[in-house]
């Protein structure tokens, strides 16, 4: 299966998981469950809520879905 990763973070802080920590956790399931990463994006300062689907690094994954069997 090829895996495109997508990191996003609303706002990056010594409270907030760390966008490195989010891609080694989605890393590590890919791993796990044999999926090839072809491509991976981040959102960071992107807030989930307020701009829906509008984030830069989500689009060009969605521009690839031929591409590409599952999203993490």
């Amino acid at each position: 299966m090829r895996a495109a990763i997508h990191v996003r973070l609303s706002r990056e802080t010594d409270e907030t998981t760390s966008p490195e920590r989010q891609r080694a956790a989605c890393d590590a399931l890919c791993e796990a469950r044999g999926w090839e990463v072809v491509a991976a994006e981040e959102d960071i300062d992107v807030s989930g809520f307020s701009r829906g689907l509008d984030r830069p690094g989500l689009q060009r994954i969605l521009t690839r879905l031929a591409e590409l069997d599952v999203i993490v």
